[in-house]
């Protein structure tokens, strides 16, 4: 009777929706961090591409360089790298500084 009991149990959590598999894992969002950092890459790379080519200039230069520091900083988040609001930073919120060698971003200003 302990066995039938046991296999029923193992049969019922096996059926179980609360039960969280591997394979039940990779629709979670963090399941895809990889994939979205390999996207915040691709981006950025092309972005920091067309910063250097001088193609761009005024206005379509600051938002490309304004887009290729918020993918920067997204990828930085992802991997832990800033800090969150209010966990005992200055209280100046996330910052982060990019110098791209040949653009003088003050000028842009």
């Amino acid at each position: 009777m302990a066995k039938e009991a046991i296999d029923i149990a193992e049969s019922e959590a096996r059926a179980s929706p609360n039960i969280i598999e591997p394979r039940d894992l990779a629709d979670l969002w963090i399941g895809n961090k990889t994939a979205r950092l390999q996207r915040y890459e691709l981006i950025a790379d092309y972005l920091f591409e067309l910063i250097q080519s001088n193609r761009l200039a005024g206005t379509d230069l600051s938002t490309a360089l304004r887009e290729f520091r918020s993918y920067a900083i997204a990828a930085a988040n992802e991997l832990g790298q800033l800090l969150h609001r209010g966990s005992g930073d200055s209280g100046m919120g996330d910052t982060m500084s990019v110098d791209i060698v040949g653009i003088d971003a003050e000028s842009l200003r």
